[in-house]
């Protein structure tokens, strides 16, 4: 059975989320992302270079997703302007 990293974003950063998303999960193997709570926060996820799945559960803000390279993103609630720009 496929593991699920969980990152509550109203007890973790943004900044910390985008941390282990790069440099991290390359390093272990993740493969599913679940992030809770976003709150409309902004730069969810960007830039990501990993074949994972992550899925927002919650409402996120602008420039989600964005320069994509590898992930599958899933979202359970409305995005802000300018999601997945300048996926690759």
């Amino acid at each position: 059975m496929e593991s699920v990293v969980r990152f509550d974003l109203a007890k973790t950063s943004v900044r910390e989320l985008n941390h282990y998303l790069h440099h991290d999960v390359p390093k272990n193997g993740v493969r599913r992302i679940q992030m809770l709570h976003p709150h409309g926060q902004h730069n969810i996820a960007v830039g990501l270079d990993s074949p994972i799945t992550v899925e927002v559960l919650g409402n996120a803000g602008y420039f989600t997703a964005g320069m994509n390279k590898q992930a599958e993103l899933i979202w359970h609630g409305n995005i802000g302007w300018s999601v997945a720009e300048n996926m690759m």
